[in-house]
């Protein structure tokens, strides 16, 4: 009971965020998108899929190792390990930073920005990652009420921050100062952040802790860049294929779209706690009643959303970027392939398989690239979400596949349980496209769905 209590109030302090978070995001997408207006708009969301890609390479993904460094571990050498993996991932900056400024002259041609954005996006990406850092740490460390107050404060000041310079700012491109607006308050956020983890474990360079981080984090920065490519690479091919207006128009549905992905993080930190104990308990058919109850709640978030979605976004986005609602249900059908991948990654990570999960990561990456470039030229934006989507069920497969070989009779997750699931979706995203006038039909399954899906909660005493 207590396990599940604890549950409850994780994913209540992560929805709470999560709930914020969209209520900034409906208010701040379609002011910054009307702004900017679609090339400017376009251009930001470039920049922030490249900070997306120097994220992974900067801080050389050492926070995906603190779920293994918590299993192997005792609550004090868990701080001291943290702190010397944080100060690797410093170096890690550094030597980035170092040779940006020295290539730069052949940097700039390439991105399209000048040497000053690509030093201000190398310093933001790393101020980003420490603050993905901190997020896994309060995590694990199943506080996610710190999470909340983190993610809110940096939302809100990247949001009056921005706005305030794109008002004020006496440049060429308004983009500047949305640019400059997202970057401060992580780069600010990720000095403080040093401070706090360093004084807390006190450690540097350890050798035992390096020992253990760097063969496991090593595979992780090609898994971290694989998957920025299955997420973002589209944007920088229709921005090459078509031009920065479709990218506007792409970008604004995805993230919209991205709402789904926020609760999905949500549900997802409160649930990796407990699927890294009930495994190190062997506690197996406890962990397959309670994913069956995590994939039903999250099937029949996504479902809604689906039906919901066509009259919510005339309300979110100006009628120039309407026409990207096409792909949003099949951008929810490619972040719920993310959603099954992920519970084969947690077998990978609970076995110190990173090597896997990298190997996996990369193949859906370069499958990716493949299909962008066969369905843009084809299909223009429409296919670039197609793309992902195909990418991202080869992702889930490929996992699944070895992780049920890894673990054999302690995997517990049946074709079965995602049967129903899945024909649900595809019957949702059907009825989206044959009924997207007659919202009334819509709305009435959605809402059917949805007390379905609190009747169970309310049945079961939990969230999962």
């Amino acid at each position: 009971m207590k396990s599940e209590k604890n549950s409850n109030k994780l994913v209540m302090y992560n929805a709470l965020s999560t709930m914020i978070l969209y209520a900034i995001t409906f208010f701040s997408a379609p002011l910054f998108s009307r702004l900017l207006g679609t090339d400017g708009y376009g251009i930001v969301q470039v920049y922030n899929t490249w900070v997306s890609f120097f994220v992974v390479i900067v801080g050389l993904h050492t926070r995906g190792t603190l779920s293994i460094a918590k299993v192997n571990f005792g609550e004090k050498e868990f701080l001291g390990y943290q702190s010397s993996a944080l100060f690797l991932s410093l170096v890690g900056f550094v030597i980035g930073l170092i040779i940006v400024i020295i290539i730069s002259p052949v940097l700039v041609p390439f991105f399209g920005l000048d040497t000053r954005y690509l030093i201000l996006m190398t310093i933001h990406s790393f101020g980003v990652y420490c603050v993905y850092f901190v997020n896994t740490k309060f995590t694990y460390e199943m506080k996610a009420q710190v999470n909340l107050l983190i993610s809110v404060m940096l939302a809100l000041v990247n949001f009056f921050l921005s706005y305030v310079l794109i008002k004020n700012l006496h440049v060429e491109h308004l983009y500047t100062g949305r640019i400059v607006g997202m970057a401060i308050p992580y780069i600010l956020a990720g000095i403080l952040i040093l401070i706090y983890v360093f004084k807390q474990g006190k450690t540097f360079f350890n050798k035992k802790y390096w020992g253990f981080c760097l063969p496991l984090c090593s595979p992780l920065i090609f898994h971290g860049i694989s998957g920025i490519i299955c997420a973002s690479s589209d944007r920088v091919m229709i921005q090459q294929i078509i031009g920065p207006a479709a990218v506007g128009i792409y970008a604004l549905a995805y993230n919209f779209a991205n709402i789904m992905d926020s609760i999905w993080n949500a549900l997802h930190n409160a649930w990796d706690p407990f699927f890294f104990e009930y495994v190190k308990q062997d506690r197996y058919d406890g962990l397959a009643v309670r994913s069956k109850d995590y994939i039903r709640i999250f099937t029949c978030l996504s479902i809604g959303f689906i039906l919901l979605t066509p009259e919510v976004f005339q309300v979110f986005a100006a009628e120039e970027y309407w026409e990207g609602a096409k792909i949003i249900p099949v951008i929810i059908l490619s972040q719920y392939s993310i959603f099954v991948y992920a519970f084969a990654a947690n077998y990978e990570f609970a076995f110190k398989r990173t090597d896997v999960v990298a190997a996996g990561s990369v193949v859906a990456g370069l499958a990716n690239v493949i299909l962008n470039l066969l369905l843009i030229n084809g299909m223009g934006y429409f296919g670039a979400a197609i793309a992902t989507l195909l990418s991202n069920v080869i992702l889930a497969a490929i996992h699944i596949i070895f992780a049920k070989r890894l673990v054999g009779k302690r995997w517990v997750y049946r074709l079965k349980m995602f049967v129903i699931p899945v024909v649900g979706l595809v019957f949702a995203t059907t009825l989206y496209y044959i009924c997207y006038p007659m919202w009334l039909i819509r709305w009435a399954i959605a809402a059917s769905v949805g007390v379905y899906m609190i009747r169970k909660i309310y049945k079961n005493r939990r969230i999962f």
